[in-house]
């Protein structure tokens, strides 16, 4: 399940490749400037090499 981290509004249908909350145009995503692995927008961490996350 993909949650819009500024809506917060669960998104129905969701399909990879998607960027933004169909809802209120938030971006979905980031890529992590380390190992460009995709994060979700509300991660501090990335999870696939450990480093922080962009931050905006």
């Amino acid at each position: 399940m993909v949650k819009c981290p500024k809506c917060g509004r669960e998104i129905k249908g969701y399909e990879e490749g998607w960027e933004c909350c169909p809802y209120c145009g938030a971006r979905l995503f980031v890529d992590c400037p380390y190992c460009d692995q995709q994060l979700e927008e509300a991660w501090s961490y990335c999870p696939y090499c450990g480093k922080p996350a962009p931050k905006e």
